[in-house]
């Protein structure tokens, strides 16, 4: 029997930034969240790079953050894994893909799918170099290149930068483009979807002859908007995918790549549409790394030492409290409970900067009064998500929202017994205007909190990394840190 619970709150977006003008957080009127820090005992952690399996150049974004919170490791995430089977030359070897080239020689044909982007957190654009190149070499002659814009894990307005790069290696054609609004959408928003695959088949005639350059520049022309909504668009006529082509999907994060993914398949065959990530169980998996799930995740030592659990989060962020968290692990561990709390349907979430956190607030305090938890996992998606929008004025509510709605769960859980920890899996909100007065919509690498609502704790060390979440968590509920944690107790009962 574990006697102790603890409660996981968890600011998705929420960095501890400079206090400039573009830092929502500090600007916002969210008197809770700005005294915590001086309050409560708190760590600052390491959200990028090899602290999250991720080189150490690259930001580091809710999925390698849940994992590694959940994990209390760094796993070594697929960009890692993709780009060293390229440096070391075993991509070129690889039996799936050279499986693939062959079949796509029949038609002379192979298009190859994904979003124009070294943002690294759902693609990586050397990537789809390796793919040219294997495809060059395989003498493939028509080698199509579909393009999604990112415009949010990058600069809003920097697609001309990655689709020009992607010209530059002279293989291949830019066959079309369209805004990840479209072609990754995650909360089944069919419309976008259907949009973003009607310029990819060849059962569409229409197409647009000017070239992706003056498209791009008539967007921006006629709209404030960044490159996440560009409309999709086809450069020729002969450019769609056939029922019988090849196509390859470089994306390797899943969730916003399953929707597209599903659509294709009603259109081509699974044994000529490979992935990149474990987003179909029928498509061809290229690398079989990533699919099995981490072992000894802070969610499953609970769940076999006789404890409960809740993961409660709004639709964008649900895979991350859940499969992401467990370490890649689909079904739920004994006693695991779980709460799905729709997000609203709007464009942007800069429309309503509040997202679902009030309905989530609520459903968290009714399951609290029905059942103690040994553990609760909470996910706020708003500093992230409101955050991507680019919008400081919308982030700054969203912030105000957040502030809220934690000072009520904080006084809350504590009535109720918990043992309260706030933190965040990387940061976003805390710097919205770049040196050149323009909109950053993107992650960033600032240090995170890791705080302890608690007056009779010690701090072990300053700083960590999001790998010292989980065993500190443990350490709480008096339980013992798996051997194959890495992370380390940061804050443990004071003596």
């Amino acid at each position: 029997m574990i006697a102790k619970k603890v409660y996981l709150i968890i600011l998705d977006g929420y960095g501890l930034g400079t206090g400039y003008k573009g830092d929502a957080i500090f600007q916002a009127d969210a008197p809770f969240l700005h005294t915590m820090l001086h309050e409560y005992p708190y760590v600052k952690l390491k959200t990028h790079g090899s602290a999250v399996g991720l080189p150490e150049f690259q930001t580091g974004g809710s999925e390698v953050g849940h994992i590694t919170i959940g994990a209390g490791r760094a796993i070594k995430a697929l960009l890692t894994k993709i780009s060293d089977a390229i440096e070391d030359g075993s991509f070129f070897e690889n039996p799936v893909l050279i499986k693939l080239m062959e079949s796509a020689k029949k038609n002379n044909r192979i298009h190859f799918l994904g979003m124009v982007s070294d943002g690294g957190i759902h693609s990586f654009q050397p990537h789809v170099y390796g793919l040219m190149k294997m495809a060059k070499k395989h003498g493939i002659e028509n080698i199509f290149l579909h393009c999604i814009t990112d415009g949010r894990d990058v600069g809003e307005r920097t697609a001309k930068e990655y689709i020009s790069a992607l010209e530059s290696q002279g293989i291949g054609t830019i066959a079309s483009l369209g805004g990840r609004f479209y072609a990754m959408d995650r909360d089944n928003n069919m419309d976008r979807t259907q949009a973003a695959l009607s310029v990819l088949i060849d059962n569409n005639e229409e197409f647009y002859d000017n070239g992706w350059k003056e498209y791009v520049d008539n967007y921006y022309a006629s709209s404030s908007e960044s490159d996440y909504y560009i409309p999709p668009v086809r450069f020729e006529k002969n450019a769609g995918i056939r029922s019988d082509d090849v196509v390859i999907f470089w994306n390797y994060r899943s969730d916003r790549a399953r929707s597209i993914s599903q659509e294709l398949l009603s259109y081509i065959q699974p044994e000529n549409f490979g992935i990149f990530g474990p987003y179909s169980d029928v498509a061809q998996q290229i690398f079989n790394f990533g699919e099995q799930a981490t072992q000894n995740t802070i969610g499953e030592i609970v769940s076999k030492s006789g404890g409960n659990q809740l993961r409660i989060s709004e639709t964008e962020k649900y895979n991350h409290v859940t499969f992401y968290f467990s370490g890649e692990q689909k079904k739920e561990f004994l006693a695991e409970e779980r709460i799905l709390i729709p997000s609203p349907k709007c464009k942007s979430y800069s429309e309503k900067p509040e997202m679902s956190a009030y309905e989530q607030t609520e459903a968290l305090q009714n399951a609290m009064n029905t059942k103690d938890y040994t553990m609760i996992i909470q996910n706020y998606a708003n500093a992230d998500l409101v955050g991507h929008s680019g919008s400081l004025e919308a982030t700054k509510k969203a912030i105000m929202v957040i502030n809220e709605c934690v000072e009520k769960m904080v006084v809350f859980a504590k009535e109720k017994g918990y043992e309260v920890f706030i933190c965040a899996d990387h940061g976003n909100a805390d710097h919205m205007i770049n040196p050149d007065g323009s909109a950053d919509a993107s992650h960033t690498k600032a240090m995170v909190p890791f705080v302890w609502c608690s007056k009779d704790v010690k701090i072990e060390c300053e700083t960590g990394t999001l790998q010292d979440i989980a065993p500190t968590l443990l350490s709480a509920l008096d339980l013992p840190v798996a051997a194959e944690m890495t992370g380390s107790v940061v804050m443990r009962y004071a003596e």
